[in-house]
């Protein structure tokens, strides 16, 4: 009996204190976000990177308190439009929480660019909605420097705005436009570093990050991860200071010198006047890590390329009046029309065969009685057919195609990938489409389609999960998407007899053809290596010579798929000393989305580092 007591005070005092660390940490909170009350739970939602170009994933971050020491909540967020959108607007974000007794649980909450700015979150708690709405808090956020007409957004530390730099005469004339405007937003983010984002996503919609290489060194480990993840996708990361750029991606060093060579031909002669401004080209991006140089004598003309240089990170986007001229593009399907002639065809025998010939067969028999079983008989048959002549057409089975392109940091063991997906299915699909956390989705679509008002449901519980009104039947849906991850594929490159190259593929499908150069930047190549075999390359003619930021190129390309195919036709243009070209069979760094697909058409290239130097976050 005493053993009892003594383990249920010590339960209770263990209960005390989470309770105590959650009403702490509740407090933290206040001077950013207002707690809404709902008694045993508490919800605050504030902004973490909302409120820019509105044009790519914004970040809300929730966080729930339970004070209660014994019992658990499920808690149901929705954060719905307050405006109407029509045509192609996301109308609702949903995530379900489970919080434990004298728990406090936070995570983010990814508003889509479809979806007009939202400050007002519904709260369902055990199946019941409860009357008050959490309203987000936008103090984080809340001082961004806006321009006229502004067409860059840009995030500082509070470190960098203290250098000053963003105050200075060259800055403020290298981000002027033809008319003498400055376009160039900036957001001076305060936040503790332990505060910041942890996902790549938050920082997608910003044309550059701007912080000290200190900061960067002082940062959690999960924070410096999303800002590289975000410069390999196609970010660019200004570091002030000497911060080590790990060696893959030492080959894809340029200098910023300010003029265009097709603007001014003495541009060697200025690039050994101007200051040395290195920039690396990692992954689809950028970083620019000024070492010793004081970001105070950058002069206007880098500024100004510096700037220029931000257009290559923006997703080119096609404006298609009907889904016809994506399908042209990205075809997923044979067709998207409705078969007139066929319908026309059967409509009309409909018409003859319960018109004139029904009435003219039940006047012979003198049954016109039957006029009654007839007409609903022959409109049941019809409709049978109707369904049986699209079944027969189409079948039932769903149908998607996905081609990808995909940066493959072996050291590191990361992944970047772009790519298109697409999807067809006679029936809509009860699932909806699934895809990670760390995807962003750019939908392409049929903008002057009168689609009337959007109903589309964003559910981010599990995954982020397209549930409603993104797919339906009979109408094919189209992305482009960018991602980062953690993979373990790689190329083995082993040497073989006779002084030949052997490669074992180990990147999880068959290889149709693959490029690789060597220490001396000879290419070899091979063709046809299933998955997990082992194949002897074939030296050929062909010297690697990449340019810098040609890869990054791609991604601002009017085009993927006709960069993709150019990659293969020309991969001496994007090939340097360790780095391979596959072509692949299949698309394994691309997620499916929709499940139980029958038939799935895919491809992908796989440019890969076979560096074996640490990684950037072992650089400290």
């Amino acid at each position: 009996m005493t053993h009892a007591l003594s383990q249920l005070c010590k339960q209770s005092k263990q209960r005390l204190r989470q309770l105590l660390l959650s009403v702490l940490l509740l407090a933290a909170l206040v001077p950013w976000a207002q707690a809404t009350d709902y008694g045993d739970v508490v919800v605050t939602a504030e902004s973490v990177t909302a409120g820019g170009n509105g044009n790519n994933y914004d970040e809300y971050r929730i966080t729930i308190s339970n004070r209660s020491a014994t019992k658990s909540y499920q808690v149901a967020l929705s954060l719905v439009r307050e405006v109407a959108a029509y045509g192609h607007g996301v109308r609702e974000l949903r995530r379900t929480a489970e919080v434990a007794p004298a728990a406090t649980i936070s995570f983010p909450l990814f508003r889509p660019p479809l979806m007009p700015e939202s400050g007002l979150i519904y709260v369902t708690i055990d199946g019941r909605l409860q009357r008050e709405i959490v309203r987000v808090t936008y103090s984080r956020t809340n001082s961004w420097v806006s321009r006229s007409n502004t067409s860059a957004y840009v995030l500082l530390s509070s470190g960098f705005q203290k250098t000053g730099v963003f105050d200075s005469g060259a800055v403020a004339e290298g981000f002027k436009n033809d008319g003498g405007e400055n376009q160039v937003a900036h957001l001076v983010y305060n936040a503790p570093f332990n505060e910041w984002s942890t996902h790549w996503l938050a920082y997608a919609q910003f044309d550059a990050v701007f912080l000290l290489a200190q900061e960067l060194q002082a940062m959690p480990e999960a924070v410096r991860l999303a800002l590289w993840r975000y410069a390999e996708c196609g970010g660019t990361l200004f570091v002030a200071g000497d911060w080590p750029i790990p060696s893959p991606w030492q080959a894809g060093r340029q200098q910023v010198v300010g003029l265009d060579v097709d603007e001014d031909p003495l541009i060697e002669q200025v690039a050994k006047t101007e200051p040395v401004l290195p920039v690396f080209f990692v992954g689809f991006g950028q970083v620019l890590a000024t070492g010793a140089l004081d970001p105070k004598q950058i002069t206007g003309a880098q500024w100004r390329a510096i700037r220029v240089g931000w257009r290559d990170s923006v997703i080119y986007n096609k404006d298609y009046y009907n889904l016809g001229l994506i399908n042209q593009d990205f075809s997923v399907v044979d067709r998207i029309s409705v078969p007139v002639r066929g319908l026309f065809g059967l409509m009309l025998l409909f018409v003859v065969v319960i018109g004139p010939l029904n009435i003219l067969w039940l006047a012979r028999r003198r049954r016109k009685i039957w006029l009654l079983w007839t007409v609903p008989a022959i409109s049941l048959l019809t409709c049978l057919a109707v369904s049986a002549f699209a079944f027969l057409g189409e079948g039932i089975n769903a149908t998607a195609r996905t081609e990808s392109l995909t940066i493959l940091d072996e050291a590191a063991h990361r992944a970047t990938t772009i790519g298109w997906s697409a999807f067809y299915t006679p029936v809509t699909p009860s699932e909806g489409l699934h895809f990670s956390y760390d995807t962003q989705l750019i939908p392409q679509l049929a903008y002057f389609r009168d689609a009337g008002s959007s109903e589309r449901v964003v559910d981010w519980t599990n995954d982020q999960h397209l549930a409603v009104d993104w797919i339906t039947a009979r109408v094919p849906t189209f992305f482009k998407f960018r991602r980062s991850e953690t993979r373990r594929e790689r190329l083995t490159i082993n040497p073989a007899q006779n002084s030949s190259v052997a490669i074992v593929n180990g990147l999880g499908a068959d290889i149709a053809q693959l490029w690789w150069a060597d220490a001396k930047g000879r290419i070899h190549q091979v063709q046809r290596v299933a998955a997990g075999a082992e194949a002897n390359l074939t030296a050929t003619e062909l010297q690697a010579k990449a340019e810098p930021g040609a890869l990054r190129e791609i991604l601002s390309a009017q085009d993927w798929l006709e960069q993709n195919k150019l990659l293969a036709q020309n991969p001496e243009k994007y090939l340097r000393p360790g780095s391979y070209l596959a072509v692949l069979d299949a698309a394994p760094f691309a997620e499916e989305g929709l499940r139980e697909v029958k038939v799935r058409n895919a491809k992908s290239y796989v440019y890969g580092l076979t560096a074996v130097e640490a990684s950037p976050e072992g650089v400290r």
